[in-house]
């Protein structure tokens, strides 16, 4: 890989390194977590039983605290295993490959995220949800609460260029890209190319596909990652009233802006 792209994808390095820090910081935390609940007050509980207890006060929203406090660490989990495995794939020139594992962290797990951020509570409600069609992914929903977060986290231009760079409906968002790496042939699906029942084979013919996709990912991954570090860091402090990460974070914005224009035909 050109080393003006190996630049790029070490900033996805530090930005990780930030989530990283959090989901210690927070797994640290609910190894220790303790809460009281008195069930005096509650008169639905006498003569229960334990998990009637324990559905009343999960309804009564007493528990939110451990919930979101929980969901925060599952969803880090998640998004670091999935990035730091695409990540190690782009390296190693699998752009494709690299892509489709991108998809999950950096469209459904930043939807949570984003949701995590706008109305933890609402977000635990969205988990616990009964009506699958709720938990779905859309366009339209991400937009919604992509929108409150782009306000909530203060940046100065007018439109969210970060959901039109994750999920727009143009050629070039992240969406598409990861819909196009992600296409595969199947056995039953062409003459020519054969794979062993069950499997699946991702293909790429050309070179230049490759470095295409490769250029791709470096120009526009470590931008999403800029933002969803200052969603992970800012729901950090929201839960577990930390310091904040925003003048690291802005060092890091500024750092990767001039490392873009040295690429070619780059802009930041």
């Amino acid at each position: 890989m050109d080393e003006k792209y190996t630049d790029l994808v070490n900033f996805c390095n530090r930005y990780l390194w930030c989530i990283e820090q959090v989901y210690i910081a927070v797994k640290s935390k609910l190894r220790n977590y303790s809460q009281s609940v008195s069930i005096l007050n509650i008169p639905e509980a006498e003569s229960k039983t334990a998990d009637e207890i324990y559905e009343i006060l999960r309804k009564s929203g007493a528990l939110n605290d451990f919930y979101k406090q929980n969901l925060f660490c599952r969803l880090l989990t998640d998004f670091l295993l999935y990035m730091q495995e695409s990540l190690d794939n782009v390296k190693r020139l699998n752009p494709h490959i690299a892509l489709t594992l991108a998809r999950k962290p950096l469209i459904d797990d930043i939807y949570y995220l984003q949701h995590l951020l706008v109305n933890s509570d609402n977000a635990i409600a969205l988990v616990f949800s009964d009506d699958a069609k709720e938990k779905d992914w859309s366009r339209a929903k991400d937009k919604a609460i992509s929108d409150q977060v782009f306000g909530q986290l203060g940046y100065p231009q007018e439109r969210n260029i970060f959901f039109e760079m994750r999920c727009g409906d143009s050629e070039t968002s992240l969406l598409t890209f990861c819909n196009k790496a992600s296409h595969i042939v199947t056995s039953r699906g062409s003459k020519h190319s054969h794979s062993a029942s069950g499997e699946l084979n991702f293909i790429f013919i050309r070179d230049e596909e490759i470095l295409r996709f490769t250029k791709y990912y470096c120009k526009t991954v470590p931008w999403i990652l800029s933002y969803i570090t200052r969603i992970v860091c800012k729901i950090y402090g929201n839960l577990l009233k930390a310091p904040s990460f925003d003048d690291l974070l802005d060092s890091f914005d500024e750092q990767l802006a001039i490392a873009l224009k040295r690429t070619p035909g780059g802009n930041a």
